[in-house]
């Protein structure tokens, strides 16, 4: 399932994050312009799309958004990705170099797994036993927290509800799956994609030190900054200093 809006020569293609939807990117519905395209998409297993019962990896989500894309017949997008939704944009873009203008990265997900292979061995069982975790009787709490963790202290009430109605309404069998195959480290190569790169991200005690020469590494051709006073869905929460920011980048390519 996925939505369009417009027509032109700039097509934009937006994906959510781990048991997200379209509706995520409901604020960002302004942005569309003369000559414009914006596709909106439910990745497989989110939103209204289908839910079959398959392992929900990177390389399945690409399948999903290259379907669409496919489908729409875009020759080159811009892909926006929240969370998940970039290494599932980075998968895309690897695969398919030539149909990737750019890339807008909104508080991107990225792990980085030791490079000692029995630090490694046990960074995969512990974040592989905390994906578990959210399968037993006290699943739902632990999401609730989770999602809850990623929120500011100042996130209002309506949009602490209005995520956790929408990630809530994603099938457990999608999001436990999608979440244990989020520890592979095979998701996380460190080869740089170059292509036009803009990244926004929230300041977080999880950030490494040299976490914006890290992503420089993976995208030379960055341009990197950062949004404070609110949470991981910063595209929801304030959109009114989100939107120049994503507006100016695709303004590089009309």
């Amino acid at each position: 399932h996925y939505m369009v809006a417009g027509q032109g020569a700039l097509d934009v293609v937006f994906v959510h994050g781990w048991s997200c939807n379209l509706f995520f990117w409901q604020e960002q519905a302004s942005l569309l312009e003369p000559g414009m395209r914006m596709i909106m998409v439910d990745l497989i297993g989110h939103g209204r799309s289908d839910a079959p019962e398959v392992e929900y990896t990177n390389e399945l989500f690409a399948q999903s958004l290259a379907a669409v894309m496919d489908a729409e017949a875009v020759r080159s997008a811009i892909l926006v990705g929240h969370s998940m939704g970039l290494p599932v944009s980075r998968q895309y873009a690897w695969q398919n170099p030539e149909r990737v203008q750019g890339l807008f990265i909104v508080d991107g997900a990225l792990l980085f797994p030791p490079q000692n292979p029995k630090e490694k061995a046990q960074w995969e069982q512990d974040f592989l036993e905390w994906a578990n975790s959210m399968g037993g009787e006290d699943g739902p709490e632990k999401i609730r927290a989770f999602i809850n963790s990623m929120h500011h202290e100042s996130t209002s009430q309506d949009i602490r509800d209005l995520v956790e109605k929408g990630m809530l309404e994603t099938r457990p069998h999608v999001y436990l799956n999608a979440m244990k195959n989020f520890s592979n480290p095979d998701t996380w190569p460190i080869q740089p994609l170059e292509i036009p790169t803009m990244a926004v991200y929230v300041p977080s005690s999880d950030m490494p030190p040299d976490f914006k020469d890290i992503l420089k590494g993976l995208f030379p051709n960055l341009t990197y900054t950062e949004m404070t006073g609110v949470g991981h869905f910063l595209m929801l929460e304030n959109p009114s200093d989100f939107n120049p920011m994503l507006k100016e980048f695709l303004g590089r390519f009309q």
